[in-house]
């Protein structure tokens, strides 16, 4: 019998609930919920796929058991849910892991493969939409319109499908015997959504929702440079994201798996047993069959010596006399990640450059080098009079496709 925990977490000092089961030293999957669920919806799902994988399955902030501050508290956007997730993998040390995303868990999902590429291993797509397709016009012109113009009467339709009546239909539509999806379901999903304050929540994040289809097109682009494996699982009754959005992840990943299952939204509740099945057998192909996935992009240790000029040269910048100089390495749009903290903008980027290397004084060793595709991976080590005497850093490169320059600059300790 696999046990399941069901632990919490601090992160920036908000509490996040998740479940937690499989041996800490097997492969990593995440599963990412939709709305208005939460973790509970992998229930039965997650005791299969811990059999083999280490499993963690999060409630956003706002969501199942996590804290859900007031909207006068906290500014509820699809990017800050993605920030209190990503440190939860860093707390838990998931670092290279295969996504599930299913509805609002493929606007954290691609923000995350967006921040981090080298961390995802493969993606797992059920009923969740990276595409201009798909979308079904009379559930989301509602939210669209609400969106333009927030007033009270532009919410009231978003308020009913808060409702135990529109929690019920987001499970029971397009499935042909509704007598198979479990009333602990929707009736769970109205507890947490029923919360005070926790309508204003929902509405903050219905507001925020177009950032999700502007960053269609980066979230494309990176399906076609990084070409993760992908396998699209999609209730085909699906009365809010239809079969067109699954069908068009093929246009930029034409090696993608696709199932279309008699089934609705939360396709997990009536077809478990074969998506299961589907996904298991997914899982080992991306780790243990990579020629058969098609993953072109699996992670591999490198010689330090084959670095990319572009790399060793920042390395060398950044640690000289004029770090400044290291700014003339990156692309106009870069961006640096410094133990968490993003530089995103020219003036924050030249501060960062200018004062990084000035607090202490050290020797640096190129001792470790790794490669996914454009992706590169330098371990760096510091001997110098800072605490400790010792620091190993890896720096994260995502390089042009000429690998002449740097698009993203991640630094971890």
């Amino acid at each position: 019998m696999v046990t399941v925990h069901h632990r919490h977490a601090t992160i920036d000092g908000r509490t996040v609930a998740y479940r937690e089961a499989g041996g800490e030293n097997l492969r990593q999957v995440l599963l990412l919920h939709g709305a208005p669920a939460s973790s509970f919806m992998f229930r039965e799902l997650i005791p299969l796929l811990a059999k083999s994988y280490h499993v963690l399955a999060p409630d956003y902030l706002g969501f199942g058991l996590s804290d859900a501050p007031p909207v006068d508290e906290l500014d509820y956007t699809f990017d800050h849910l993605t920030d209190s997730i990503a440190g939860l993998l860093r707390e838990v040390g998931f670092d290279d892991f295969t996504v599930y995303a299913q509805d609002y868990g493929a606007p954290v999902a691609w923000r995350l493969a967006l921040r981090d590429p080298t961390q995802i291993a493969g993606l797992v797509v059920q009923n969740a939409n990276a595409y201009d397709e798909g979308f079904v016009a009379d559930h989301w012109q509602p939210l669209w319109r609400y969106a333009e113009d927030p007033t009270p009467e532009n919410a009231a339709p978003l308020r009913a499908g808060l409702t135990e009546q529109g929690i019920r239909w987001q499970y029971e539509n397009g499935v042909a015997d509704t007598t198979l999806v479990s009333p602990d379901a929707w009736m769970h999903d109205l507890a947490t959504a029923s919360r005070p304050g926790n309508h204003a929540i929902q509405l903050a994040l219905y507001r925020d929702y177009p950032s999700n289809v502007a960053l269609y097109p980066a979230v494309q682009d990176y399906f076609r440079t990084q070409r993760p494996p992908t396998l699209i699982v999609w209730g085909e009754g699906d009365g809010i994201f239809t079969t067109e959005g699954a069908e068009a992840f093929r246009r930029d990943l034409p090696d993608a798996e696709l199932h279309l299952r008699p089934g609705g939204h939360f396709l997990l509740e009536t077809d478990l047993d074969h998506t299961s099945a589907v996904i298991i057998e997914f899982l080992a192909r991306v780790w243990d069959e990579p020629e058969r996935s098609g993953r072109t992009t699996a992670e591999e240790l490198v010689p330090v010596s084959s670095l990319p000029h572009v790399v060793t040269e920042y390395l060398a910048r950044s640690q000289g006399d004029t770090p400044g100089t290291a700014k003339e390495l990156l692309t106009a749009t870069a961006t640096i990640t410094d133990d968490g903290t993003l530089y995103d903008d020219d003036r924050a980027i030249t501060d960062f450059l200018e004062h990084a290397s000035t607090e202490f004084d050290y020797t640096s060793t190129l001792v470790g080098a790794r490669r996914r595709g454009t992706l590169y991976t330098a371990v760096n080590q510091l001997d110098g009079n800072f605490p400790g005497g010792r620091a190993v850093l890896q720096y994260k490169f995502a390089l042009t496709d000429d690998r002449r320059a740097i698009d993203e600059l991640r630094i971890e300790f």
